[in-house]
């Protein structure tokens, strides 16, 4: 992530990708939180799930991403463009008396992320999600 080229960009969203079962398992949204541009609507509604969720006294278990593939696009207007096919574990959501309340089966999906950088740190300011067909 240290490179500000394809190579950064590429890090840089494999990383972020890998942050999302973190902070629902964890509850910490300090490096999504830092990585989060003020224009990734993405972003911002998981950290609003997240903080939900911790108020909420729920417990999250599972949802393991795993990189399948990554392409990168070179920079267009500022921003690289990174595209992730990951597959996410099965998950279960617990409330606070250890009752399960949710459950994701897992999925592979199509990350496109929007990356740029302020100073020296990689910036995620948009994610495009969609489900594929296993």
């Amino acid at each position: 992530m240290d490179g500000s080229g394809a190579d950064g960009a590429t890090a840089a969203a494999i990383y972020f990708a890998t942050l999302y079962p973190w902070v629902y398992q964890s509850g910490d949204l300090s490096a999504w939180n830092a990585m989060s541009g003020d224009t990734c609507k993405f972003c911002a509604s998981v950290a609003a799930s997240v903080a939900e969720s911790v108020r909420g006294g729920e417990t999250n278990t599972g949802g393991d991403i795993t990189i399948a593939s990554s392409r990168v696009a070179e920079p267009s207007n500022g921003y690289f463009t990174v595209e992730l096919h990951v597959t996410t574990a099965p998950s279960a959501t617990r409330n606070s008396s250890g009752e399960v309340t949710g459950e994701n089966q897992g999925s592979d999906s199509v990350l496109t992320l929007a990356l740029s950088t302020k100073g020296n740190r990689w910036m995620v300011d948009g994610v495009d999600a969609k489900d594929v067909e296993k």
